[in-house]
């Protein structure tokens, strides 16, 4: 087997009304304010659901972040360090 690394970086439009209602529909909790925490856990439970065991992929980690558009409707840009445990063959 070999390893690989895919970097994915996703920009969505947040559809507010939509958005609280699928996540009343999945939890049953009640309507909240759309959330960078949402917004992941969302993103996240989409991520868990594919079938990557068809693909002949069997995922050994994942990160999700998020990030908000500053006033300029920019995205503040985030650096993080290599992952040393990550060997290329």
């Amino acid at each position: 087997m070999i390893r690989q690394r895919v970097l994915i970086d996703i920009e969505f439009v947040v559809d507010e009304t939509q958005f609280k209602l699928a996540q009343l529909l999945d939890n049953m909790v009640g309507i909240s304010d759309v959330t960078e925490t949402g917004v992941r856990e969302a993103v996240t439970a989409g991520i868990i659901h594919v079938d990557w065991a068809a693909q002949g992929l069997a995922p050994q980690r994942s990160t999700i972040t998020t990030r908000t558009s500053t006033s300029s409707g920019k995205f503040v840009e985030i650096l993080l360090p290599a992952d040393t445990s990550v060997i290329a063959s």
